[in-house]
């Protein structure tokens, strides 16, 4: 039977998972590493042919919010404690109309995520959404936004016109 290399619809190849543990040269061996999902949401890297001793725990909490924008007001939303790590984004533009989407970390009027939004830093992206369509973004390492004066928050605005209509968007991650 032939083989066949699977391709993605966005040009990603697809390689057997362990593809770096198994081909890597044997004096580099014990120095893969794998990462593993652990139970209560904690994430680790563990390394191959380490003793429990060198492995490094890395505690996070889970993170969800959700953001509906039906004015060009921009909003955070944030842990609270932490720095956040975003994982993923759903995002939904009820309009008619194809609308702009700027997600940015945010600069505060205060001290927590529901500040007022008064500027934006990095990481800092920005999407054209097509009418009546829902886009799911996934960051399998996270996006992570480091805290600007003490507070780790994203932020997002409409830049177009919502006419009426509505982006909503759901965020998934973690803080730690």
């Amino acid at each position: 039977m032939a083989s066949y290399r699977i391709i993605s619809a966005d040009n990603q190849l697809y390689e057997s998972a362990d593809l770096w543990a198994s081909r890597v040269e044997p004096k580099f061996r014990d120095r893969v590493m794998l990462r593993a999902a652990l139970a209560a949401f904690a994430m680790a890297f563990i390394i191959v042919g380490a003793s429990p001793a060198r492995a490094q725990k890395f505690p996070a909490k889970p993170f969800v919010a959700d953001i509906n924008l039906t004015d060009n007001s921009k909003k955070a939303v944030g842990p609270g404690v932490g720095t956040l790590g975003v994982t993923s984004l759903t995002i939904s533009n009820f309009s008619s109309l194809l609308e702009t989407l700027f997600i940015f970390a945010p600069v505060l009027s205060g001290a927590s995520c529901s500040a007022s939004v008064t500027g934006g830093g990095e990481p800092a992206m920005l999407l054209e959404l097509e009418p009546k369509k829902t886009l799911q973004l996934t960051f399998p390492t996270p996006l992570v936004f480091n805290k600007i004066s003490g507070v780790s928050c994203l932020a997002a605005e409409v830049t177009t016109s919502l006419n009426g209509g509505s982006v909503r968007f759901l965020v998934n991650g973690f803080s730690q």
